[in-house]
């Protein structure tokens, strides 16, 4: 199964989900635990697996396991900005002091 949003920043927030959204049933037993167990070998963004087993408590040989398929993605974001004023551009910001180098963006209507 593919769980395809919300997507996690971490398998401790992915698994802490999925067993919230979970509820597992049987016909002739009520009395079924659930376990989720992420991947061993750590996220892999849009392939992260977790398995699912369900137990019976009166019969333990009983178990049936699903996988879900859910995003993870551990990666903090780089974010990044570029400023391409032409060659017409003309900054006319003072800056005042030695705090550093200032940016200036010119107003406009738009």
């Amino acid at each position: 199964v593919t769980i395809n949003t919300p997507t996690f920043g971490s398998l401790v927030d992915a698994q802490s989900h999925l067993t919230s959204i979970l509820v597992a049933g049987d016909d002739c037993m009520g009395d079924l635990q659930l376990s989720v167990t992420p991947p061993t070998l750590g996220s892999s963004c849009r392939s992260t697996i977790f398995e699912v087993t369900a137990t019976s408590n009166q019969c333990p040989d009983q178990t049936v396991t699903r996988q879900y398929q859910m995003t993870v993605d551990t990666d903090v974001p780089v974010v990044t900005a570029g400023f391409n004023l032409g060659q017409g551009h003309v900054n006319d910001f003072n800056s005042v002091g030695d705090e550093g180098v200032y940016l200036g963006i010119a107003s406009s209507n738009a």
